[in-house]
């Protein structure tokens, strides 16, 4: 801008969604987080969802620059303390978003939740100069409201894929006494991301004891089910009804009858 302001202009493509709802939902979303949840989410300072009588002829948001750089430009060089510090800023998630049981026996699981589902590194902006500090969190045009067993529950740049780690949140062991050099650094990579992992969930077990609930449950025999449901356009019927046969043994301990 003339006076050095920087801001940020969004037209949506046109397979992001309905028109009109696609930019009015990402505004009323971030209003709602930025306003009332005080939550670090760039300011919008305009925007129109109607094409009609519009001299840009688009759907268009027009937003401040979110300081601060995006958290991909600088995970890699933090130390492992630092990023246990980072997730720690994360709480504001874990304590305003409490999970969900899909069980009438526990009613306060029952309710959908507002979660941000893509916290990828790109998604959230630090503070140069002091790393463990979060100045913005963007892309908000797909959150929706529904329970949180259907959510990503633990943040995405974690990048852990190793299995999943249960209840048990005990300090992992490093032996790499009989590795050689390039076993070694695949081991402290492994060592780092568990470490994250389980400094992540013992954060949020202590914070947030129903955030924690959800998270065990999605990995429990109902939750697989549940996520392999998701599946049905990529695996194919046959396979998805195949798949729900393998945990009928592990039903036992389920609150409802396997279905088949």
């Amino acid at each position: 801008m003339d006076n050095g302001k920087e801001v940020i202009g969004k037209v949506p493509n046109p397979n992001a969604g309905i028109p009109h709802y696609t930019a009015a939902s990402e505004v009323a979303t971030m209003d709602f987080m930025r306003n009332t949840l005080q939550t670090p989410v760039p300011e919008v300072y305009a925007w129109n969802s109607r094409i009609e009588g519009n001299s840009v002829r688009a759907e268009y948001i027009i937003m401040e620059k979110s300081a601060g750089i995006p958290l991909a430009h600088i995970w890699n060089s933090l130390k492992i303390t630092e990023k246990f510090n980072k997730l720690a800023a994360l709480d504001l998630y874990s304590q305003l978003l409490p999970m969900l049981l899909p069980s009438e026996s526990e009613p306060e699981l029952n309710t959908g939740h507002l979660w941000h589902n893509d916290l990828q590194y790109e998604n959230i902006y630090m503070n140069p100069d002091k790393p463990n500090e979060i100045l913005g969190i963007i892309d908000w045009q797909a959150v929706e409201i529904m329970p949180l067993y259907d959510q990503a529950l633990d943040p995405a740049f974690l990048g852990y894929e190793g299995p999943d780690i249960g209840e048990d949140l005990s300090r992992p062991k490093l032996d790499v006494t009989s590795l050689d050099e390039v076993q070694k650094q695949v081991a402290y990579k492994n060592f780092d991301e568990k470490a994250l992992i389980v400094g992540w969930r013992m954060a949020v077990k202590a914070k947030s004891p129903d955030h924690y609930k959800a998270i065990q449950f999605s990995n429990s025999t109902a939750g697989h089910l549940l996520s392999l449901s998701k599946n049905i356009s990529i695996l194919g019927e046959a396979h998805f009804r195949a798949l729900l046969l393998d945990p009928r043994d592990e039903w036992g301990s389920a609150s409802r009858k396997f279905p088949l």
